[in-house]
């Protein structure tokens, strides 16, 4: 048996989904729900305040459509929204390890910075 909508999300372990979970009223569909959680908690130290605008955009498209059709097309909405979330996964990985490098080039080049200034 499928289970309705917000009590799915009120059960997730993204704590971000539950809260959208516990928010949802009746008559009140989990895209209007999502945005309203989504502006509160994009503030600084907010449950989403690190994500991209492109997943912003991807869990947007998700919560619009998310239990308003049938199995066959959630589905396929599920699969898109984890595709896009993960070329952005792909994306922030690739710049962390461009941004590794930099900073250990940049402690190298102050270390022999403060050696030369030593001697």
């Amino acid at each position: 048996m499928l289970e309705p909508v917000a009590t799915a999300l009120a059960g997730a372990e993204c704590p971000a989904y539950e809260r959208v979970g516990r928010a949802m009223r009746p008559g009140v569909s989990a895209g209007e729900t999502w945005t309203g959680v989504a502006i509160a908690e994009r503030r600084r130290g907010g449950l989403i305040d690190a994500l991209t605008s492109e997943d912003r955009t991807a869990l947007d498209g998700l919560f619009s459509q998310l239990g308003e059709s049938g199995r066959e097309q959630q589905d396929i909405l599920l699969t898109g929204t984890i595709s896009a979330l993960n070329r952005s996964l792909e994306a922030a990985e690739a710049r962390a390890r461009e941004a590794e490098k930099l900073y250990l080039s940049l402690g190298v080049l102050v270390g022999l910075m403060l050696a030369l200034i030593a001697l």
